[in-house]
């Protein structure tokens, strides 16, 4: 297998009508294809450290981001003792006093 062949794959999508015009006509200048000049896009998008492209986008390589985060966390604060916890016979729990709802009581009428 050649080098270009290790380096690259092919992407196909479907983009709507409209796009594809806005392409041609920016890519036919250039003298490219519409494919290269496609890859030419996503290349920049590459090179600009892959901005977020969506709302959703963004929300889920932030979360992908914190979940990082906190299993580095969590492995480091593996290599240090964690304060023991007394077993439950030494626990003692308090009685919770019981809430009741009463709706409120209609006003009376002056009269």
């Amino acid at each position: 297998m050649g080098k270009i062949a290790d380096e690259n794959v092919s992407v196909s999508t479907v983009i709507k009508r409209r796009i594809a015009t806005e392409i041609d006509r920016y890519r036919r200048p250039a003298r490219m294809t519409r494919s290269a000049y496609v890859a030419a896009i996503l290349e920049d998008w590459e090179r600009r450290q892959c901005p977020f492209v969506t709302d959703t986008d963004k929300a889920m390589r932030l979360l992908a981001s914190m979940d990082r985060k906190m299993q580095h966390s969590i492995q480091h604060s593996a290599e240090t003792p964690t304060p023991s916890i007394p077993p439950a016979a030494e626990i003692t729990e308090k009685p919770v006093k019981e809430i009741v709802y009463s709706p409120p009581k209609p006003k009376k009428k002056a009269g």
